[in-house]
């Protein structure tokens, strides 16, 4: 996903020389790319630039107007749709989240049968007892993500959350869970007739002004951070990274 405010940038306050090394030596110490940095207060937005390169190979500076792929700051927009459904009544924060499902995406634990005690509270505190992760779609290269998808890439959100099982009881354990937030999306987007990322646009983006959001599946081009990686093992590096 990509993010970025829909309103040009105003005239606001340069960034101190003192915060601008700052910024600048952490970019530099992580090894990232480029970066946009904008700060508020209840005055409204102090400063916003942008730190290094949107892409290295066009030799383009990252600027404020950069888009960037969001990553899981887009859970943020996942719990306000549950949240809204919760607040209409349609859905409720205790209730078994097996019970707005379909049998093909129901949660089963380790031993195969439902896990009915897992609820949507679960889901979005990560203590739902899923794993970190769910069949390579997270990390790896492509061909991690193709083996533990019977060789085929998902084709729907529903492809991406179907089959999942709990590696322990829930409500026991706080552990980060990918592939939980993925559910409670296919939540919303099935209640709703509507896909996901209209929900996201229509319900989230817009009311923020954040009208040129979204989120493409392969963002690349002018005005859009290149994201990189290594070309093996983990850390930042300069290998751009595509995704399936």
């Amino acid at each position: 996903m990509t993010t970025v405010t829909g309103e040009p940038t105003p005239a606001v306050s340069a960034v101190s020389p003192e915060l601008e090394a700052f910024i600048e030596g952490e970019r530099r110490r992580a090894d990232v790319t480029g970066t946009a940095v904008a700060a508020f207060d209840r005055d409204g937005k102090r400063f916003a630039e942008g730190f290094g390169f949107a892409d290295l190979e066009r030799g383009e500076r990252a600027t404020p107007e950069t888009l960037f792929r969001a990553a899981s700051i887009s859970k943020l927009f996942t719990t306000t749709l549950v949240l809204q459904e919760v607040e209409s009544g349609r859905i409720a924060l205790d209730a078994p989240m097996n019970q707005y499902l379909d049998p093909r995406v129901r949660i089963r634990n380790k031993h195969g049968g439902t896990a009915d005690d897992v609820n949507i509270r679960h889901l979005l505190t990560h203590t739902s007892g899923l794993p970190v992760s769910w069949r390579g779609l997270d990390y790896g290269p492509l061909w991690w993500k193709l083996i533990a998808n019977n060789g085929l890439p998902p084709a729907s959100l529903e492809d991406v959350v179907s089959g999942m099982r709990t590696i322990r009881a829930p409500g026991k354990r706080i552990v980060y869970s990918n592939g939980g937030f993925s559910l409670l999306g296919y939540l919303t987007e099935r209640i709703n007739s509507t896909r996901f990322r209209d929900l996201v646009r229509e319900r989230v983006l817009k009311p923020l002004g954040m009208v040129t959001s979204d989120f493409p599946l392969d963002p690349c081009g002018p005005g859009i951070a290149t994201p990189y990686g290594p070309t093996l093992g983990l850390g930042a590096g300069r290998h751009p990274v595509r995704r399936i």
